[in-house]
């Protein structure tokens, strides 16, 4: 009888236990809150931007100060002005060659008197003063064959243009003082004036100034010499141009730059 009362009381007893256990498993899950899940946020993609291409500027075209000249028909002192032309006996093709080579202000100068055999002076109009422009004009030796040359350029096919005006040019046949040491563009002689050549009276024996009556082939035939022209006296280089009009072949301009130019104090 003790024994079967015993193992009831061990039977309550453990079934107190048990019922003591699930009482404070129900508290803690009461005072013991489930951990929260969080979601995963997904990771942000790092875009790279795309480079901005900036376009390659191309640059402008330009044309050189030369070829813009040319364009116009415009040339540097000691640049040629080719020029197309036929023989006399129009046979033969031609090429005509021509250009300005040097230029020189003067206040004065002075020319050789024969008659009163001494040096005068010659001065330009109060407020003027005098250019000197120099020129060579030759002809190739296509034509050297050919009994018939072609006439030339004289000084009044070149003019100066200064301030939208033609200045006529002039010569004077007289030896010039102040030029006799200049030499002419192929060191062929002096200079004269243009289109003219010294020659000897057969009756007097004096030296005379005579027009050239043609243009010969090669170089050494080639007309050279100087223009005449009365400017105001506060001109510059840059305010002219010396303008080539030749008869209905051609025309051309040379402006005051690539040549050469001397003092106005002389020799």
């Amino acid at each position: 009888m003790a024994k079967k009362f015993s193992l009831i009381l061990i039977v309550l007893l453990a079934l107190s236990l048990c019922f003591l256990c699930g009482c404070y498993t129900r508290a803690l899950s009461k005072v013991t809150p489930s951990p929260t899940t969080i979601p995963a946020t997904a990771a942000t993609p790092i875009i790279t931007p795309e480079p901005v291409i900036t376009p390659t500027q191309e640059p402008t075209p330009t044309i050189s100060s030369a070829a813009y000249l040319h364009s116009t028909g415009g040339y540097y002192m000691n640049e040629w002005y080719n020029l197309s032309r036929v023989s006399r006996d129009l046979k033969t093709a031609i090429l005509v060659h021509i250009t300005t080579y040097r230029y020189q202000f003067r206040d004065s100068y002075r020319y050789w008197d024969t008659v009163a055999q001494q040096w005068l002076w010659v001065d330009p109009p109060q407020g003027y003063k005098f250019l000197f422009v120099f020129v060579n004009t030759w002809m190739d030796d296509s034509a050297r064959n050919s009994s018939n040359p072609i006439d030339g350029y004289d000084y009044t096919h070149f003019t100066l243009q200064y301030n939208g005006a033609l200045i006529p040019g002039t010569v004077d046949l007289h030896h010039i003082n102040e030029l006799q040491a200049y030499s002419n563009l192929f060191k062929t002689g002096y200079v004269v004036p243009f289109g003219y050549q010294w020659e000897t009276n057969p009756f007097s024996y004096k030296r005379v100034l005579n027009p050239l009556p043609s243009l010969e082939p090669g170089r050494g035939n080639s007309w050279d010499g100087y223009i005449i022209y009365v400017v105001p006296k506060d001109t510059k280089p840059d305010d002219l141009k010396v303008v080539g009009n030749f008869e209905g072949m051609g025309s051309a301009y040379w402006i005051f730059q690539g040549g050469d130019s001397f003092s106005i104090t002389g020799l």
